[in-house]
């Protein structure tokens, strides 16, 4: 998933770790320049959708700190 947020664009994935059954959020943060600025992970968490929205607010909040 794709978000366009101020002068960044937002990409959000999910992945599930098979040992503890829980959902990992991801994001990179890219400029309009579509070159990477930022890349991390969010905390762990129950089901994918939730891994997404913790990933999203992630990226939001690094990105309302610069």
């Amino acid at each position: 998933m794709a978000e366009k947020y101020k002068d960044y664009t937002i990409i959000v994935n999910a992945d599930i770790d098979d040992a503890s059954k829980l959902w990992n959020g991801r994001f990179r943060i890219m400029s309009d320049e579509s070159i990477v600025v930022y890349e991390s992970f969010s905390d762990p968490s129950s089901s994918e959708e939730q891994a997404k929205m913790i990933a999203t607010s992630s990226a939001k909040r690094w990105v309302d700190q610069q």
